[in-house]
C-alpha cells in the first residue's frame, strides 16, 4: 500500500529500518518494512479481550502496510511535571500487565527459561506507545508488534531507560512507585539487554 505525500497524509515517524507512519483523517498507516501481519494478529487478539484500556482496530494489512483506527489521547513526553508523567506511565504499564489475560494469550516475546514472572508484555513499553486523557488518565496502547508473554521486566526495564530521552530524566522512582515493584538491579540489567540485542 502506497501513501501518496499531501494535505491529507502526514508522516509521523520512521523506523529504524526505514518504514514510515503516516496520519490520514481518523486512521494511521504503517508502510514499508515492519512486523505488519504479526501487529495485525495480536491486535485482533487483544480486540477480543476486555480491557479497561483501549487499542487500535486493525482496517487493513499486508506484508507491506498495517492501517489501524485512530484513538484519542497522546503520550506524555517532555511533561509540564516529570514525575507526575512517569508515575502515571508506571501506573498505565500496571494496568495493561493486570488486564491482559496470560492464559489466553497465544503469543511468546521470545523463548521462556521457565522461571519468568509471567505477564502478557507490551514488546516496547517505551513512553511514546502509551496514551493518556487531559488528566493522566491511562486510555491506550499502540506499536503491539512484539506483545507476548515474558517476565515484567521485559517492559520495566526499556520503559525506565527511556524516559531520560522522553523528559523524565531522574524519575525512575516515581515510575516504579506508579507501578508498584521495588527495583530490581539484576533483572533490569539482564532483561535491558535481552530486550536491545531481540530483534
Amino acid at each position: 500500500m502506497n501513501v501518496a505525500p499531501g494535505s491529507s497524509a502526514t508522516p509521523v515517524w520512521v523506523n529504524e529500518l526505514g518504514g514510515v507512519t503516516w496520519r490520514l483523517p481518523g486512521s494511521y498507516v504503517k508502510t514499508g518494512p515492519g512486523r505488519h501481519l504479526p501487529e495485525a494478529e495480536r491486535l485482533t487478539w487483544l480486540g477480543t479481550c476486555d480491557l479497561p484500556f483501549a487499542v487500535p482496530r486493525v482496517l487493513s494489512v499486508g506484508e507491506d502496510h498495517l492501517q489501524t483506527a485512530s484513538l484519542t489521547g497522546a503520550p506524555p513526553l517532555h511533561p509540564a511535571d516529570p514525575g507526575a508523567a512517569a508515575q502515571a506511565l508506571g501506573r498505565a504499564l500496571r494496568t495493561f500487565h493486570d488486564a491482559v489475560p496470560v492464559d489466553q494469550c497465544p503469543f511468546v516475546w521470545s523463548p521462556l527459561r521457565g522461571d519468568e514472572d509471567l505477564v502478557v508484555c507490551h514488546g516496547d513499553a517505551c513512553p511514546p506507545n502509551w496514551l493518556f486523557g487531559p488528566a493522566l488518565e491511562f486510555v491506550g496502547a499502540v506499536d503491539l508488534g512484539s506483545l507476548g508473554l515474558a517476565d515484567r521486566w521485559v517492559d520495566i526495564a526499556p520503559a525506565l531507560d527511556c524516559l531520560p530521552e522522553d523528559g523524565m530524566a531522574g524519575q525512575e522512582a516515581e515510575f516504579l512507585r506508579g507501578y508498584g515493584i521495588e527495583m530490581d538491579a539484576e533483572k533490569y540489567a539482564f532483561y535491558l539487554d535481552k530486550w536491545n540485542t531481540t530483534d
